[in-house]
């Protein structure tokens, strides 16, 4: 068995994947790994990239499959690798070349945690290079699960949490609980799977250097697409809400409460970016919201005791109350607010 094992999604990503697999290959220190390309039914030459660099490097491995989207690549890969831990990358990013380096220690004395290092989200137009932002966890050292569970809002919004690429995955403890992704979610499929694992983790260990590379691509859409569908993010977070319900019963002699609430905001939160990517008629509208909201598992953590954060709360009231011109007129006007400034930042050359 190898030690380490690199799943890579591969779709449509021909301009980068050879710079992703050499910054895997130029890992620091002597580690046995091996990279596991999964052509996800790529329509460029991203399949064939990935066969050229499996006959040329050892520790490459390409297979190749019908296109199901990044979840079912990732599944797929977990099929097939033997490493005694899991690494999630995308095949347009890249690594640092002393990310195993600097892992290893952490795994060494918590063989079965889940390992957590930071993330620098590079912004490109093109080839150009824009701007860096370095997104790392700033809980630095190891924590028990039940800590991690007691403070949960303050672990999520600190980037410990919602990824699935800026982290170590202990091959075992995926191997013994079958845990897989969700493959219809496209919407925070990563976070549920952390949760998922970390229901049977032993602690999270987190560093606070940014090891791991997104490229982002500023001609690109990314989330806003995706969230326009309200039927879908409901199906997705529905998915997601009933994860959260099942790690808060999960805390004994832990408060849920944190795990419940984080989630169900989140929940409302995806309601306010649906209504800043689409326009509804009034009658759309009313019809739309109230069947979001009336979602049984979102219900069910109110109930539970989830509490509502203030912007979160306003909304689900006035939908309550049946305020839909009220809502309407309001991102109207947030739209047209972020609008202005998107054209000022596109005046300024910042975008």
């Amino acid at each position: 068995m190898v030690k380490y094992s690199f799943i890579v999604p591969v779709y449509n990503c021909e301009a980068y994947l050879k710079d992703c697999v050499e910054s895997l290959l130029g890992q620091t220190g002597s580690y046995s790994f091996e990279i596991i390309l999964v052509d996800d039914g790529a329509k460029d030459r991203s399949g064939q990239i990935a066969e050229e660099l499996a006959g040329i490097y050892p520790k490459v491995r390409a297979f190749h499959k019908e296109n199901g989207g990044a979840a079912s690549a990732r599944n797929y890969g977990l099929e097939k690798a033997e490493g005694e831990y899991i690494l999630f990358i995308d095949g347009d990013d890249t690594v640092d070349a002393a990310l195993l380096e600097s892992v290893e220690p952490l795994l060494t004395d918590f063989p079965q945690s889940l390992v957590v290092y930071g993330m620098s989200f590079d912004y490109y137009k093109g080839e150009e290079l824009r701007r860096t932002e370095h997104l790392s966890c700033g809980h630095k050292g190891c924590f028990a699960v039940e800590s991690v569970l007691e403070n949960f809002p303050e672990f999520f919004w600190d980037n410990a949490l919602s990824s699935a690429c800026n982290r170590v995955f202990s091959g075992e403890v995926i191997r013994r609980n079958g845990l897989r992704f969700a493959e219809g979610m496209t919407l925070y499929e990563d976070l549920d799977f952390v949760l998922r694992y970390l229901i049977h983790s032993e602690k999270i260990c987190c560093i606070d250097r940014a090891f791991y590379h997104y490229r982002h691509d500023l001609a690109k859409p990314h989330l806003n697409h995706r969230v326009r569908d309200l039927a879908g993010v409901r199906r997705n977070m529905a998915r997601l809400l009933n994860t959260a319900s099942e790690l808060a019963a999960t805390c004994d002699g832990v408060s849920a409460g944190g795990i419940q609430s984080t989630i169900a905001n989140l929940y409302m939160q995806m309601l306010s970016q649906n209504l800043m990517a689409r326009g509804y008629s009034l009658a759309e509208m009313e019809a739309a919201l109230t069947d979001y909201c009336s979602e049984e598992s979102f219900r069910k953590l109110l109930g539970n005791g989830a509490e509502l954060s203030g912007a979160e709360q306003r909304l689900l009231d006035r939908i309550n109350a049946g305020e839909f011109r009220d809502i309407q007129r309001e991102y109207s006007k947030r739209k047209l607010i972020s609008k202005g400034k998107r054209a000022v930042k596109k005046l300024l050359g910042r975008q």
